[in-house]
């Protein structure tokens, strides 16, 4: 949490919006019982794909120069992640928020902007299609490791060697500006039992420009009700799920539902997967996986790679599928038309 909330807050400043030409005007992430949400203003995320490609369009981006700097900075990010805890500081934590600030520009306009293709110049979109699917390969590494394999390790070594009073998981409940305060003002960290009450409810809000705000415990809660966030919807009639074709195929099979890392260990050959959306870490039952269906995701998200990859029936973009589908449920996914039907 502490450096997804770093990552994502790159998107509400001033430096986003000069290299994308548009702007996301509010970002927020929440928790709820442990578990990390994350949703934007409606409209946003393809508005700014929208105004990149417009830039495009106009040639102010330059597709090679910004590929050898980006390429730059991964491997340099490369190596610092292979960095050894012995030779970890409390300042190392902000390498990492400065790797974050610099790629996560193109980076996520890498993950979004093919949604917008239709934007683009027709003489344009062989080149440009080339290129950002060469960025979102790369761009697959910028934060996902650093919250997989990097982050664990610091902020264990973090509760041992400076903080010792706090585990490492209480810590992954830091927004990034608290440890940023920590490590270069002394002020001091958030309390234990905010940072329990962060486990069960947490709201965070990053507005343009640059501007956060966070509460915790029935504070948040309150919020939460009033967006009607996990507002509850019947979906039990619901017997076919549209969406969009990243992989075309059709196949039978059963469901098995992943809602987090801890669902992978009951995925068994031949499953289909529904979830949220996929990572890296998911690697290896996708391999096992006969077909994929997400309720997130666009072109060149990491299902849709995959899919394309590993030639299986891919179904992205549903918005519902988790909601109505669950485990053992028995479906056809016709991603030759975008349809997943429940069948009897």
């Amino acid at each position: 949490m502490v450096g997804i909330t770093a990552a994502f807050h790159c998107l509400v400043r001033h430096n986003c919006t000069d290299f994308s030409g548009g702007i996301i005007k509010e970002w927020i992430e929440i928790i709820k019982d442990g578990t990390y949400y994350h949703c934007q203003q409606e409209g946003d995320r393809l508005n700014l794909a929208k105004a990149f490609m417009k830039r495009v369009n106009a040639d102010q981006i330059d597709f090679d120069k910004e590929y050898d700097v980006f390429e730059n900075n991964v491997k340099e990010y490369e190596e610092f992640l292979l960095t050894k805890e012995e030779d970890y500081t409390k300042e190392t934590f902000l390498k990492l928020i400065n790797f974050y600030e610099k790629m996560w520009n193109l980076a996520y306009t890498a993950v979004d902007s093919m949604d917008a293709i239709d934007v683009l110049d027709e003489n344009k979109k062989e080149q440009y299609s080339k290129w950002i699917f060469k960025v979102r390969k790369r761009a697959e590494l910028v934060y996902k490791r650093g919250e997989t394999e990097f982050l664990p390790k610091y902020l264990k070594w973090f509760a041992e060697n400076i903080s010792p009073e706090y585990t490492a998981e209480e810590l992954n409940y830091l927004v990034f500006t608290e440890m940023e305060d920590f490590i270069k003002h002394n002020k001091p960290l958030p309390s234990k039992e905010e940072l329990h009450k962060r486990s069960r409810y947490f709201f965070i809000r990053h507005t343009f420009p640059d501007k956060i705000e966070y509460c915790s415990g029935e504070e948040a809660k309150k919020i939460m009700d009033e967006k009607e966030f996990f507002k509850e919807e019947d979906y039990s009639n619901v017997k076919e799920i549209k969406g969009r074709i990243a992989y075309q195929g059709k196949i039978q099979g059963e469901v098995c539902l992943v809602q987090s890392r801890t669902d992978i260990k009951k995925f068994k050959e031949g499953y289909i997967l529904v979830s949220q959306m996929t990572d890296p870490n998911y690697l290896p039952i996708m391999e096992k996986a006969s077909a994929f269906v997400t309720d997130e995701g666009g072109a060149l998200c990491h299902a849709a790679i995959v899919a394309r990859e590993m030639k299986k029936p891919c179904i992205i973009g549903t918005k519902i599928a988790t909601k109505v589908l669950k485990d053992g449920d028995l479906v056809e996914v016709d991603a030759d038309n975008g349809v997943v039907r429940k069948l009897e």
